[in-house]
């Protein structure tokens, strides 16, 4: 799945809608950002990178990268990085992950939200802003708050009951746009009973 998350282009839109109604169907589907180039160009338009989560394991880093693509452990920014964490049962999880059933008895769960707006900050540019997080899922965006570039992050409390998946998503103004700046890859929610659909 490919999103480059610039307003002006609207076939992103249309896939990025397109990659959350397979997330709604089931598919746990990875989005990264790419672009179509043949060859390098001097551009001053916002360019969106892929952050993987890579462990640290035996291998190449080719091999890293492909088991964090794989496992959809990635977020897509046109500026600083994007992380989500869910806390359930004692555990905590990250992008790309699937939290079991059952992990707690009383179905309460804390997503914890951050950017890190020091990741690559010599490779964008964005105004002074108080900035919007939306935590996002398939029973649609379940909060939002403002979000300033020096703080620490954002926690909130929700039940778990009905989700299947939730991500984070950073909103702000690009050259007089208001658009989304950064999103996360999914974490999952696994369900008893649920057919498994490949990653």
């Amino acid at each position: 799945m490919v999103h480059d998350l610039c307003p002006a282009e609207k076939y992103n839109a249309r896939a990025f809608r397109l990659w959350t109604d397979k997330l709604n169907e089931g598919f746990r589907i990875a989005a990264t950002s790419g672009r179509d180039w043949h060859r390098q160009e001097q551009t001053d338009e916002p360019l969106s990178v892929t952050y993987l989560l890579m462990e640290e394991h035996e291998g190449s880093i080719t091999d890293k990268a492909v088991a964090a693509l794989s496992a959809g452990r990635a977020s897509v920014t046109l500026g600083p990085r994007l992380d989500l964490g869910v806390h359930f049962g004692g555990q905590l999880y990250g992008i790309g992950d699937a939290v079991p059933e059952g992990a707690s008895p009383d179905h309460m769960i804390e997503l914890k939200a951050a950017a890190d707006f020091e990741a690559r900050k010599e490779h964008w540019e964005l105004p002074e802003q108080i900035y919007t997080l939306r935590f996002h899922s398939n029973l649609g965006m379940v909060s939002e708050l403002p979000y300033a570039a020096d703080s620490k992050g954002c926690n909130v409390t929700l039940s778990r009951e009905g989700l299947r998946w939730v991500r984070a998503e950073l909103w702000g103004t690009i050259r007089g746009i208001r658009t989304m700046i950064a999103f996360t890859n999914p974490i999952y929610f696994d369900e008893t009973g649920r057919c498994g659909n490949a990653k």
